[in-house]
């Protein structure tokens, strides 16, 4: 082979080499321009008030969700959120409800997504009524966000996305656990129903705001009547009709 050829197959072999890379950079970055960065939060699964019912893994998709960790906040992000528990109390649980919670920097209000199964507990025969949901103790249960459950919450999720780059906390927790035997455990209080009625007693001793510290009673405010009963919320499938989300308040 001549010299002169020699040097020709390396430049040749140069410039390949240098057009290839530049290729493969220029559709790193042309992906990237199709993706833009959504912002990042960190999903706080809490336990209040030590609930009756355990939360054991949650997922986004197929992906485990680990405490604190970072989650990409795209439009319907809670839309793949899926939520194994387990029952630890004696007792068979019919009706279950978790909360999202999302706080916002330079806001006072709570904004909360709930996610429920079982049939809710306001009509007198709720939890009680055979054919329902019945998770006995040491079962664990599996729920999802459903196509109907996320258009439910259409107007709460939007007032949740106009604001993703100042919220500054999201929490999931168990909010109320309802049984076969007509009681309800609900943001740390053991409850009983009135027979025959959508009320129920608080038969607890102590008051919520002394068993619990400061942040978790305000959490529950506006879901629990003060004094001794607390009164259910009308509610259809997912929504409950009469809460004003963006205070907690009923």
């Amino acid at each position: 082979m001549s010299k002169r050829l020699c040097i020709s197959l390396i430049l040749l072999s140069l410039l390949l080499s240098g057009s290839g890379s530049g290729v493969h950079s220029s559709s790193a970055g042309s992906r990237q321009a199709q993706t833009p960065k959504d912002p990042q939060l960190a999903l706080n699964i809490t336990d209040w008030w030590h609930a009756p019912f355990e939360i054991k893994s949650v997922k986004l998709g197929e992906k485990e969700v680990l405490p604190g960790s970072a989650i990409a906040a795209t439009d319907d992000w809670a839309r793949h959120l899926s939520i194994e528990a387990v029952n630890k109390s004696e007792k068979t649980i019919s009706y279950i409800a978790y909360a999202i919670d999302f706080r916002v920097a330079g806001e006072d209000k709570l904004y909360r997504i709930r996610l429920q199964d079982g049939n809710f507990y306001a009509s007198p025969d709720a939890l009680t009524a055979s054919g329902g949901l019945r998770v006995l103790k040491g079962q664990t249960h599996n729920m999802r966000f459903s196509d109907n459950a996320w258009k439910c919450h259409s107007t709460l999720i939007d007032k949740i996305n106009e604001r993703k780059t100042k919220i500054v906390n999201v929490s999931l927790f168990v909010e109320s656990v309802g049984y076969t035997d007509d009681t309800l455990w609900s943001f740390g209080s053991h409850l009983k129903r009135k027979k025959g009625t959508a009320v129920f007693e608080n038969v607890d001793d102590r008051k919520l705001s002394k068993r619990n510290n400061g942040q978790s009673a305000k959490l529950a405010k506006g879901f629990l009547a003060k004094g001794t009963t607390a009164s259910s919320y009308p509610q259809s499938g997912c929504c409950i009709a009469f809460l004003d989300y963006t205070s907690g308040m009923a």
